[in-house]
């Protein structure tokens, strides 16, 4: 069957914001997208994660099947954008293993059980790109628009839920809050993975491409954002609207101000009708943030009180005890930091910095950055571009890298490379087809 070409008109856009829909090679993808985007989240939570023993392992071979049979492609990945840099990492976290195991003479099991927790999501990124590799652009954009739209779907079922009361899901993280009377339940395992992408992705299509109403599609992640109460993620998408509107107006790029004006209209429409549909969580979120006290939330109570401090505290016991064992350098092996059972700094979620402090060092830290500062680079380098895709990947990427900068102590993306990074690969794959069809 011959190759399936996207249309024109697509070329000019982000991939996954129109329909892309044909029958070649649609089995075989769908399984891919099934095992990237809704295996890690239990099939998105409506599949109780006790059936898999051990999702994060299962999650784990199941990407080294990928990586095994499509390990021919491995010379395509060498020339895509940062390509090397991701082999790089690959490299020095089969380094860690061995590492851990001849030199810190750590037992195997234990080994196996830490590094399956948080440390082997660059080797997962690799076997998915391996098979991305042999994808053409049709099919990359079809990949991305089930990526962006089950993202909405995932939103929606989310809004439901806060809504009726129902719980959709089979599995649940919650905490809950007391406010004006009133349970606000945070599921943190219902909230979609891709959220950001499917924003980033859609306001800046919104603000840039002349009649394109699709407003719901941006707004739908941020009401999620909001009503799940989760302050630094609100934070980073307020810095990714202001990013757009400031880079946006130094590329190539044409941000629109009607399209900037409209956007704002539907902005505050929808933030009215959610503070009357939601008003325990829209209360929950203002209080978060001190807005109803008196005085000032400044840098240093930020600091030096709550949840904030407890993660700064963790990354300085964790660099503290790497410290006084001489592994500063190489840390101290994939190993956990306390007794079986106990609260252990390796196998937290608040910070992912103390774990990889930890186990792989102040090297593992820098390495596993590495791919993220050259995407930093590309971006810069990129976004005034005249070519428009160039200029809408670059300036994507620029707005989904510096909030997570600024959100240093919270964020994921450096251990988490199946998510952002990823989709940063997949979009420099694009550009690698476009120029060898050029050619």
């Amino acid at each position: 069957m011959a190759k399936v070409k996207y249309p024109n008109y697509l070329q000019n856009l982000l991939p996954g914001i129109e329909k892309v829909f044909f029958k070649n090679k649609f089995l075989p993808d769908f399984i891919f997208f099934l095992v990237v985007v809704a295996l890690p989240s239990s099939f998105f939570n409506f599949i109780p994660k006790t059936i898999f023993i051990d999702l994060r392992l299962f999650f784990l071979l199941v990407s080294l099947l990928y990586l095994v049979f499509n390990i021919k492609y491995l010379k395509k990945i060498t020339k895509i954008k940062g390509g090397n840099l991701l082999l790089f990492v690959v490299g020095f976290i089969l380094f860690q293993i061995i590492y851990s195991i001849t030199i810190q003479n750590i037992p195997n099991l234990e080994v196996i059980k830490v590094f399956r927790a948080n440390f082997y999501y660059p080797i997962v990124t690799l076997g998915f790109l391996l098979y991305a590799a042999k994808m053409d652009n049709s099919r990359l954009y079809r990949f991305f628009y089930w990526l962006l739209w089950v993202s909405f779907a995932q939103g929606v079922l989310y809004i439901i839920a806060n809504l009726t009361g129902i719980d959709f899901y089979a599995n649940a993280y919650k905490e809950f809050y007391e406010f004006d009377g009133k349970t606000i339940v945070q599921n943190l395992e219902a909230l979609p993975v891709y959220n950001m992408i499917l924003f980033s992705f859609c306001i800046i299509t919104v603000l840039t491409v002349p009649n394109y109403k699709k407003h719901w599609l941006w707004i739908t992640p941020l009401l999620v954002t909001v009503i799940s109460i989760v302050r630094n993620q609100m934070v980073v998408h307020v810095l990714i609207l202001i990013l757009f509107y400031f880079l946006g107006n130094l590329s190539s790029l044409k941000i629109r101000s009607s399209k900037i004006i409209k956007a704002s209209f539907v902005g505050v429409l929808f933030a009215s009708i959610a503070f009357m549909i939601f008003p325990e969580h829209i209360g929950r979120v203002i209080n978060k943030f001190g807005f109803d006290k008196e005085q000032n939330i400044n840098v240093s109570n930020y600091t030096e009180e709550g949840t904030y401090k407890v993660r700064l505290d963790m990354i300085e016991d964790a660099y503290t005890r790497t410290e006084k064992k001489n592994n500063l350098l190489l840390g101290n092996g994939y190993i956990r930091e306390s007794d079986y059972g106990r609260r252990d700094l390796v196998f937290t979620g608040d910070t992912l910095i103390s774990p990889v402090i930890y186990t792989e060092g102040l090297l593992g830290i820098f390495i596993r950055c590495l791919p993220i500062l050259y995407f930093l680079y590309f971006g810069f380098k990129n976004f005034r571009k005249n070519n428009n895709k160039l200029a809408l990947f670059s300036l994507v990427i620029l707005v989904m890298i510096i909030p997570e900068l600024v959100n240093i102590v919270q964020t994921t993306i450096f251990v988490f490379y199946h998510h952002y990074l990823f989709v940063f690969y997949l979009l420099m794959m694009i550009l690698h087809n476009d120029k060898k069809i050029k050619m």
